[in-house]
C-alpha cells in the first residue's frame, strides 16, 4: 500500500530529523553568547489510530531545552566577578556556578484531517530557574500558535515549517536570561 500524503510528511520528517541528528542542526541554529539550545523529539505513529481510522496519524514529543551558561559568557569577555582575586580562583569559583535553563515541554497531534487542518499543538509544561512565572507565558504562545494556525493553515505547511515557526516566537531567551542578572 502507497503512503499518503500524511504518511510521507511524518517519514520525510522522520528522515530530515535522522540524517542531521537533530532538529537544531536541521534549523542551522547555534549556540552564541553563551545560549546553548538543545532539543529532544520523539515521532511516534498513533498506531492504535491507523489500524481503525485514519492511516499516518502522529504524535510529537518535542522537549527544547535551553541553558544560558554564564561561565562560558565569563571566559570570552573576560569579565570576571571578583576582581580581587585572582584569575585560578575566578575559575574555581566559576566551576561551581550553575547555568540557568529553560525546559518547555510540547506535544503535537495531527488531526484525522491533517494535513488540511493544522496539527493540534499542546504545552506539558516548562522546568526552569529563573525567577519568573514561565508556565502561563508559554501556555499563551502554544495557545496563540494554536488559534492563528486555525485561520492561516494551509496544505502546503510540512510539520518542520510549522516548528520553525513556533521557535521563532519564542527565540528570544537571552532577553530572560538578561532580565534575571
Amino acid at each position: 500500500m502507497a503512503l499518503s500524503n500524511r504518511g510521507r510528511r511524518v517519514n520525510d520528517f522522520t528522515n530530515i530529523i535522522n540524517s542531521h541528528g537533530s532538529l537544531e542542526k536541521y534549523f542551522g541554529i547555534t549556540n552564541e553568547n553563551g545560549i546553548e539550545f538543545k532539543t529532544k523529539i520523539n515521532i511516534e505513529p498513533l498506531d492504535w489510530v491507523n489500524r481503525f481510522n485514519e492511516p499516518n496519524q502522529f504524535e510529537i514529543n518535542l522537549d527544547i531545552i535551553i541553558i544560558y551558561n554564564y561561565k562560558n559568557k565569563i571566559y570570552k569577555n573576560k569579565i570576571y566577578k571578583f576582581n580581587n582575586l585572582p584569575l585560578e580562583i575566578n575559575s574555581l569559583i566559576a566551576d561551581y556556578y550553575k547555568p540557568n535553563y529553560i525546559h518547555i515541554k510540547i506535544q503535537i497531534k495531527s488531526p484525522g484531517t491533517y494535513p488540511f487542518n493544522p496539527p493540534i499543538w499542546k504545552f506539558i509544561g516548562v522546568k526552569h530557574s529563573l525567577k519568573m512565572n514561565l508556565y502561563e507565558y508559554y501556555k499563551y504562545i502554544v495557545d496563540s500558535h494554536n488559534e492563528i494556525m486555525k485561520h492561516s493553515w494551509s496544505p502546503a505547511i510540512k510539520i518542520d515549517v510549522d516548528i520553525l515557526y513556533f521557535i521563532s516566537k519564542i527565540n528570544h531567551f537571552e532577553h530572560l536570561f538578561n532580565y534575571e542578572e
